[in-house]
């Protein structure tokens, strides 16, 4: 979005700008979605939960 405005900033500047902001207030999801995954069979196995 920097470069569509025409600002040069580097990445660490843009994160240290936008973390003191508040975050958004979260609502409670009304759908949860499931999925388990592993890279490689056998291997670590992660979870990702979404709101759908």
């Amino acid at each position: 979005m920097a470069s569509v405005l025409g600002v040069i900033v580097n990445r660490s500047t843009t994160l240290r700008l936008l973390d003191p902001l508040p975050e958004p207030e979260a609502l409670p999801p009304r759908e949860v979605g499931v999925d388990e995954f592993t890279p490689r069979e056998g291997r670590v196995y992660g979870t990702v939960l979404v709101d759908v």
